[in-house]
């Protein structure tokens, strides 16, 4: 980052979740002291913005203290997945982390990345088989999983290439449901998955998950003040 837009970390957001997320995997100690200077600077920033009257954009954003700042950062796991993803390379680690984003409410994951993280010159198909290496994921070939991880436009204009009527109007959700009603269909559906990557996270790793993502919460504040570095 250049050093003259670094500050405005804190309304974008943006730096300080990249960094909590390539940190959320280990336990550290931070050196207080050296905090203090960046909590200095985080703040001196916040008074000049503070001091425009004419708006109220800056108003809820609160000082940094040194008092909420710990010493220590301690990760809880019960499993190895924390060391697993540490053997990722870092593009990886985000690759990974766009599926925990999606983790609570999606059963299923293709692989598909976010623009950000593919920003960062990751390539979804290498990465996601050094992900796959990992054995935290158990591959699939489940026709409940189409709605998931395919998109409408792809699956009606493969169906209507091998000769079925869709309808205009129908959602994925209304395709999927038709093509199951008849074998030939359902064949068709099974076809199209033996060309997908589809995904399943291991139950046995999804407490650990979940203690990863709200560590990432927590240290938080220590991704926000390293930018200013």
């Amino acid at each position: 980052m250049d050093d003259l837009n670094r500050e405005f970390w804190i309304a974008e957001d943006k730096e300080a979740e990249l960094i909590s997320k390539m940190l959320s995997i280990y336990s550290f100690a931070i050196k207080t002291n050296e905090f203090e200077k960046l909590i200095e600077k985080a703040n001196k920033f916040l008074k000049e913005m503070k001091k425009d009257k004419d708006t109220d954009y800056w108003k809820p954003y609160q000082y940094y203290k040194i008092e909420n700042i710990k010493q220590n950062y301690l990760l809880s796991q019960e499993t190895d997945l924390s060391q697993k993803l540490q053997s990722l390379s870092i593009g990886a680690r985000l690759h990974f982390f766009d599926y925990a984003m999606v983790y609570n409410y999606k059963t299923y994951w293709s692989g598909d990345s976010s623009y950000k993280t593919r920003s960062f010159g990751v390539f979804e198909p290498v990465s996601l088989e050094n992900i796959k290496k990992l054995d935290i994921f158990e591959q699939v070939q489940e026709l409940e999983c189409i709605p998931e991880i395919a998109s409408k436009i792809e699956i009606k204009e493969n169906a209507e290439q091998k000769g079925f009527e869709i309808k205009k109007s129908w959602t994925l959700a209304k395709i999927y449901e038709n093509l199951l009603k008849t074998e030939e269909g359902k064949e068709f559906l099974t076809t199209y998955l033996d060309n997908q990557n589809v995904l399943r996270f291991k139950d046995y790793y999804k407490t650990d998950l979940k203690n990863i993502l709200e560590y990432q919460q927590e240290i938080r504040k220590i991704a926000d003040l390293l930018v200013m570095i």
